[in-house]
């Protein structure tokens, strides 16, 4: 597991490197390399502890959805409809992802109404923030951004009901700092895709947080 670790942080460092330097399919090839590393880690991580099956086989499927939603969005065609339609591919996988999740969460914790409840009204803040006062360019793309930040709203407030509980459990503990990276990655990743001025350091944070978070989430089943 540690051999995993260190390998992925010379890859997430070379991914970096050959976000802002491109130099041929390198950065497609980083980033997969990468993203499959959080899958063997996760693999890894089960053969180290007796938790939950049914858990783990949750998890382990989010994070499968992960790889392919990462490869889809890694991919730069040239034509703008291109562009939009793999995007949509890799929202749908990654929206995919976060059923799992929440279905593994759920399966710790049954969801209640009052999470889902506070998570579309949370969705529903972050897309009015995003479009109105930030003015993203949404285009075609706005209905099913807001699905996918319904699906990864409801994930993330089943993580915080889960913390409310179970406060001192050092799985829950990584799993709220998990998906509240993801979280950050996927806001910072709004203004990268449908901001043509964003900040250049963007990339990076995105990234950065974006791993960390998939790598905590998939130490999870370590613990529960």
């Amino acid at each position: 597991m540690i051999l995993i670790l260190n390998l992925s942080v010379f890859t997430l460092l070379s991914l970096l490197y050959f976000t802002y330097k491109p130099i041929k399919n390198y950065r497609v090839y980083s980033k997969t390399i990468t993203s499959l590393l959080f899958l063997f880690f996760c693999l890894f991580a089960r053969l180290h502890t007796k938790g939950d099956f049914d858990y783990f086989i949750l998890i382990l499927t989010g994070l499968i959805f992960s790889v392919f939603g990462d490869i889809f969005l890694s991919i730069n065609p040239r034509s703008h409809k291109k562009s939009s339609i793999i995007f949509l591919f890799g929202l749908i996988s990654f929206s995919v992802t976060h059923i799992f999740y929440t279905s593994a969460f759920s399966y710790l914790d049954s969801m209640q109404l009052k999470e889902l409840v506070l998570a579309l009204l949370f969705s529903f803040i972050i897309m009015l923030y995003l479009k109105v006062y930030k003015k993203l360019e949404f285009n075609k793309l706005f209905i099913p951004s807001f699905i996918y930040c319904t699906l990864i709203s409801i994930m993330y407030s089943k993580s915080l009901a889960l913390l409310l509980k179970y406060k001192s459990n050092k799985g829950i503990i990584f799993l709220v700092i998990g998906t509240t990276l993801f979280i950050v990655s996927d806001f910072v990743l709004s203004f990268i895709i449908f901001d043509k001025n964003h900040n250049k350091a963007l990339p990076a944070i995105n990234l950065i947080t974006y791993y960390i978070g998939q790598f905590l989430i998939a130490s999870t089943v370590l613990f529960l």
